[in-house]
């Protein structure tokens, strides 16, 4: 991964953010939010808002192309799509507390390198 940013304004560079509703990180069922692989085949599931393509009318349940990174709230997608996080599916975080799986609302996903598998 190239070395990011050291702020959000520096990492959004301009682009659209679409905000993400009632999401969750999939790649064949829940993933914890430790395990979120930048270079596997993650994508986010949920509701989009305000998508600047026109492909998605508001509130849309869509999978998003697969992550590649992410800042705090912000996914960025293989398309090159960012999504702000906003609320998560509750049985994700239902799921993630059961699972013993912690989730950090300032930072939702951690992307686990592939050093730390």
């Amino acid at each position: 991964m190239a070395e990011r940013p050291g702020t959000l304004r520096a990492w959004l560079c301009g682009a659209h953010v679409v905000r993400l509703d009632q999401w969750c990180p999939i790649v064949s069922s829940y993933t914890a939010p430790e395990n979120i692989n930048v270079i596997g085949s993650t994508v986010l599931t949920g509701r989009c808002y305000g998508h600047p393509k026109g492909r998605h009318y508001d509130g849309k349940a869509i999978n998003t192309s697969p992550l590649i990174d992410v800042f705090g709230r912000y996914a960025r997608t293989r398309s090159g799509t960012v999504y702000r996080l906003g609320r998560p599916d509750q049985k994700w975080l239902a799921w993630c507390r059961t699972s013993g799986h912690r989730y950090d609302p300032k930072r939702p996903i951690r992307i686990r390198e592939m050093d730390d598998a």
